[in-house]
């Protein structure tokens, strides 16, 4: 059974690894087919998936040391191996978490433009920033000196650390469940066919998993056991690299729209769409008080290095779902 437990880790991260830094760099490719700059939510994913890289070490040098099996089974060395990758881990999952979600959010404020959804962007991006800090604070000085949370050699003593974790799990969750609502709104009256808008929903509701990722993650984190960590933990740290991985992999697939265009291309033709709130016809800032109407033309000369709607990266609207027309593209 230990070894089910530790050949999973290796297999689990080994994949989600390969995966996310492949997409990843599917997603630098694409923005160098459309000859365009990498944007800051660019930069942030690359930040996040090479944190990503330093956990995945984390995991593989516990499973080399006996994560999964009992603490009592373990030499001296073998539990300190254990204990200090779970230390570093534990200190770079906040930021990695925190520059993953902070790109996602990025990526809103680029292709959505309003004053009420900008409000609201940056406000959930300074609440992510606040809750890293507080996470890895927390995280660092739950053992006082911090040393003695892996060299129980020395004088100290630690905090009961489930309080405080439950609470740092429960508010991520929140803010992944917040992440992936916040465009839906604006989504749901986009004036498009439905099957269009099918799947632009289903591209922005991807992010589902890592709530569902992040909540597993909470649940098996009750099962952890400080007098036996290597063996309780097992679960807890795979569910935490696979939800910072499904979210880097959720993301970058929505921009993926230049690589499989042929496959993928929802949005040809001749059409025009008005967007309507609350029986008016306004731009799709649904934060923002009505704006005069304006008629999206969808119809337009599709060029391959246009800076056209390639929203979620699957369909095309041209310059032109420009939430505020033509100021405020809605490009990728």
């Amino acid at each position: 059974m230990s070894d089910y437990r530790r050949n999973l880790t290796i297999i689990v991260t080994a994949v989600m690894l390969v995966v996310s830094t492949a997409v990843y760099g599917l997603r630098l490719l694409a923005r160098r087919m459309l000859k365009k700059p990498l944007r800051i939510d660019d930069y942030c994913m690359g930040v996040g998936v090479f944190m990503s890289y330093v956990i995945a070490v984390c995991n593989f040098v516990a499973a080399a040391n006996g994560l999964g099996e009992h603490e009592d089974t373990l030499s001296a060395k073998q539990r300190t191996n254990v204990l200090i990758a779970t230390f570093i881990l534990e200190k770079v999952w906040s930021f990695a978490l925190m520059f993953v979600k902070s790109s996602i959010i990025l990526f809103y404020l680029h292709i959505f433009r309003g004053p009420r959804f900008s409000v609201a962007c940056y406000v959930l991006l300074a609440f992510t920033v606040c809750w890293m800090l507080a996470a890895f604070l927390g995280n660092t000085f739950q053992c006082t000196p911090v040393r003695y949370f892996y060299d129980k050699s020395i004088v100290g003593s630690c905090m009961n650390p489930r309080p405080f974790f439950q609470a740092i799990g429960s508010i991520s969750v929140v803010e992944d469940v917040a992440i992936l609502c916040l465009p839906m709104p604006i989504l749901w009256q986009l004036q498009i066919e439905p099957r269009k808008k099918a799947i632009l929903i289903f591209i922005f509701s991807l992010g589902g998993f890592v709530c569902v990722a992040s909540i597993m993650r909470l649940i098996t984190f009750n099962e952890i056991r400080d007098d036996d960590l290597t063996y309780t933990n097992v679960d807890s740290g795979l569910w935490t690299y696979i939800e910072l991985a499904a979210g880097s992999i959720c993301c970058s697939l929505a921009l993926l729209r230049p690589l499989f265009g042929r496959l993928l291309n929802i949005g040809r033709g001749s059409q025009s769409h008005t967007y309507r709130e609350h029986g008016r016809n306004t731009t799709p800032d649904l934060y923002a008080k009505a704006w005069p109407a304006r008629t999206v033309n969808t119809a337009a000369s599709v060029e391959p290095n246009n800076d056209a709607v390639q929203l979620g990266g699957f369909i095309r609207i041209k310059t032109d779902i420009r939430l505020d027309v033509e100021q405020s593209p809605v490009s990728i």
